[in-house]
């Protein structure tokens, strides 16, 4: 048994359910599955068994997210017979009853003979009594009891439109406690696995169809009684191209599931620059769409059981290098112009490009993300948040290509005219491995400006630098209030740096007199080893960057240090306990703790609670 759904005895053994279409036995004493078999009716497999209950020879089992009861035989899987019960979860939202959910539990007194029944959120426990159909039956039972299925056939789109025929005599009793729910696979109202689409696990069929038809199903459910849907991707190798999202959603990659991007360029739409850029990064045209893509949305979760994403970016790495790109390379997740956004407990590995690019977004979580490309693969960005507001990067393992992580807001004229920032950013407990990067780079796409960034409890291990702003003549924008603190950094090219002459451009329209503004950015409590030069910080000639502030910094040089520790042009700031000293342009003050101070307050976003099996409420779609 892979998850524990339902559970029941004959006195004996124990009768078992997973939410597929398996009823197992085991042995009560080792736990151990001694036999199983799989649920059929008419030759066709019941999945998503869930509660059970052993019922006078027979296991009784609720089919998740159906008003059925299926009579299960325990000697070979037989379905024996159907209770069909739509009407009791009808009579009480008719009578005024809100939230009501699916029918979910089944109890029996065997020494009275009674059977009860109830619901989540089901203020009343009923107990039943079963008769056959006597009034005529409009329907098919593989309508009603949706999770019949056998290859091909699908009947998932059917499993909320139960007809109003009940099948039972009930009477309620009050003040039934509410059964809290447990998996993962209930994590919003509606779910369903993408093998119900069609989905080949294999990783050699695409399931590009499967996954853009299992969103376009489940996003008709997602937001229609604000309980959300979940799209299920279970351990296997799943070939894509790019698909889109929509709100009020999730997508679970189970342990052992493995996203395979595709390398047919046929199944990556091509999309315009965006807005804030003006032209692609690999190529003036457009874009390619990314793997997993979302616009204009609300709440939406991507996670699993550390289920991988696998970018497959060789193809596109190779395109790269000999120019042979009209488009811009996809990135594995980008979500646009979207709110309250959840990233956590996933592997990304071999992105054509950036791995996760948040843009024009509010309220966004990356979290718990092993990202690894090879050092020498290009522009492998691990985390980009682009003209974004509150956001918590946390807990993060990243070996890139580039930059582990890079605050960015448009690119030059494009990035001045949109006016977006990104604000109210909070890193920490972050690894970084990037030999020709930074851990953490602020640019150089920062037209729109950066402002208020903390960064605390880093961790950098043979990467070019801790920290480095890049900005540009032309850039315009700012950055400003920038907060590091707790940073431990091993074989490292820089610690600081600061370089105001990054050089690239999206076109010859943009105005050279846009000049970047660089205030109160402070550094504090880092130690380094094994460094070749501790900073390199360079504003412009009539353009001097200001409130520079470093505080606590040691650092252990390598063999064969630079013979300048700190170059220093066009800079003002102080600097506070810091060895090997400071250039002339930080001049050092006591060492008091007020130098370089961290905030104390907490940005909204770090009490955010990550949406692990929460139902979510009042899903609706953004405008």
């Amino acid at each position: 048994m892979k998850d524990g759904w339902g559970l029941a005895t004959d006195g004996k053994i124990l009768l078992g359910s997973d939410g597929s279409s398996m009823l197992y036995q085991i042995d009560p004493e080792t736990m151990k599955v001694i036999q199983n078999h799989t649920v059929k009716y008419k030759g066709l497999e019941v999945h998503l068994l869930n509660e059970l209950e052993y019922i006078n020879g027979e296991v009784w089992a609720n089919v998740w997210q159906t008003d059925c009861i299926a009579r299960i035989s325990p000697r070979d899987g037989a379905v024996l017979g159907w209770i069909l019960l739509p009407k009791l979860r009808e009579g009480l939202m008719s009578s005024g009853s809100r939230g009501v959910d699916v029918l979910n539990g089944i109890a029996w007194d065997r020494d009275q003979q009674r059977i009860f029944v109830t619901g989540k959120l089901w203020p009343k426990l009923y107990e039943i009594k079963v008769h056959p159909v006597t009034e005529e039956f409009r329907g098919d039972i593989k309508e009603q009891c949706g999770s019949i299925q056998s290859g091909e056939t699908r009947t998932w789109g059917k499993r909320n439109q139960i007809h109003s025929h009940s099948h039972s005599h009930s009477h309620g009793y009050g003040g039934g406690e509410e059964e809290e729910e447990e998996g993962r696979r209930n994590c919003r109202k509606h779910t369903a696995v993408i093998t119900e689409f069609g989905g080949v696990g294999d990783g050699v069929t695409s399931n590009t169809i499967a996954f853009q038809t299992a969103v376009s199903n489940l996003s008709q459910l997602a937001t229609a009684d604000g309980g959300g849907a979940q799209l299920v991707v279970p351990a296997g190798k799943w070939l894509t191209g790019s698909f889109n999202l929509t709100s009020c959603f999730t997508l679970y990659l189970e342990e052992d599931a493995i996203l395979l991007a595709s390398q047919n360029e046929s199944e990556w739409p091509a999309l315009p620059p965006l807005p804030s850029y003006g032209r692609g990064r690999d190529a003036p045209a457009g874009r390619f769409a990314s793997l997993i893509f979302g616009t204009n949305l609300t709440d939406v979760v991507i996670t699993g059981a550390n289920g991988t994403i696998d970018g497959q970016g060789e193809y596109w790495w190779d395109k790269f290098k000999k120019g042979e790109l009209n488009l811009t390379r996809p990135y594995l997740i980008e979500l646009m112009f979207s709110d309250q956004v959840q990233i956590f407990n996933l592997t990304l590995i071999n992105s054509p490009s950036w791995n996760v690019h948040p843009i024009y977004s509010s309220n966004v979580i990356v979290q718990g993300l092993t990202i690894i490309a090879p050092i020498e693969s290009p522009n492998t960005d691990g985390i980009n948040p682009d003209s974004c507001t509150n956001v918590r990067i946390e807990d993060n393992f990243i070996v890139s290509g580039d930059d582990c992580i890079a605050i960015k807001s448009g690119w030059d004229e494009y990035g001045i005219r949109f006016g977006m920032p990104t604000e109210h950013v909070i890193i920490r407990g972050l690894t970084c491995v990037s030999p020709f990067s930074a851990t953490i780079a602020l640019g150089s796409e920062m037209s729109g400006g950066i402002r208020d960034v903390r960064a605390e409890d880093i961790v950098a291990i043979n990467t070019e630098s801790g920290v480095r702003l890049k900005t540009a003549p032309g850039r315009g924008g700012y950055v400003k209030d920038i907060f590091v603190q707790r940073m431990n950094l091993k074989t490292m090219k820089y610690v600081f740096w600061i370089a105001a002459n990054y050089g690239s451009h999206p076109d010859d329209g943009y105005d050279p007199n846009a000049l970047p503004v660089v205030d109160n950015i402070n550094f504090r409590d880092i130690a380094a080893v094994d460094v070749k030069m501790t900073a390199s910080l360079a504003g412009l000639d009539n353009d001097t960057f200001t409130g520079i502030c470093v505080s606590k910094i040691h650092v252990q040089l390598a063999e064969k240090p630079k013979k300048v520790q700190w170059n220093c042009t066009d800079v003002q700031g102080v600097s506070s306990d810091v060895n090997p000293p400071a250039c002339g342009l930080l001049p050092e003050e006591d060492h008091s703790d007020q130098h370089c101070p961290f905030p104390c307050d907490r940005l909204p976003i770090e009490d955010v609670e990550l949406k692990v099996c929460q139902p979510s409420h009042g899903c609706h779609h953004r405008n």
